[in-house]
């Protein structure tokens, strides 16, 4: 018995032909997908009310003809969540593993930021609510309890945040190694 060789795409393994398959493409990994897919939603979430006060900072400023003072401060700590968010945006949607990689240690590094600020602005307030109960003023024990209720507030808002926050990042290291292991393996079968 005589075999053709013809040229079709056959593996043959320990003696037994088995057919090539190809690898699937980023766009059709469903695993890179669903991660990619959360990301996007996830970032979408963060960048809607940074867009909303960006919006509101600009109306507030065309209104108004007066110059006010932390015009910058303000104007920066607006449009500065909106890049970060858009450049995280646009690098889950272009597959780019090193720009996840960026977007995810600036995330790390904003978020140790925030945190370190975090601690400041309760450190000083806790400074403030003791410096003030001594004085026997009625009228300031009532901000206390009211400040104390906003700051527990804030702590369930920045708490869920940080939770966020930190599955962005997760997700973001996630998603690049997911890439870069396929774009690496696609590479190997060239």
């Amino acid at each position: 018995m005589q075999y053709e060789q013809t040229n079709e795409k056959v593996t043959v393994m320990d003696g037994l032909p088995v057919a090539a398959t190809r690898p699937l493409s980023l766009t059709q990994d469903p695993q890179i997908q669903r991660i990619r897919k959360y990301l996007l939603i996830i970032l979408g979430v963060f960048l809607a009310p940074c867009l909303i006060t960006t919006i509101m900072l600009i109306l507030t400023q065309v209104s108004s003809s007066n110059d006010q003072v932390g015009t910058g401060t303000r104007w920066s700590s607006s449009i500065v969540p909106v890049i970060f968010y858009s450049f995280g945006i646009f690098v889950a949607y272009r597959y780019s593993a090193t720009g996840l990689r960026v977007f995810a240690w600036l995330s790390i590094v904003l978020n140790v930021l925030a945190g370190f600020g975090i601690l400041i602005f309760l450190f000083l307030a806790k400074a403030i609510s003791t410096s003030s109960s001594g004085t026997g003023n009625n009228k300031s024990s009532g901000f206390i309890v009211a400040g104390s209720i906003g700051i527990i507030i804030d702590f369930i808002i920045f708490t869920a945040a940080f939770g966020l926050t930190i599955l962005i990042i997760v997700l973001a290291f996630k998603l690049a190694r997911l890439i870069a292991a396929k774009t690496s393996f696609a590479t190997q079968q060239i």
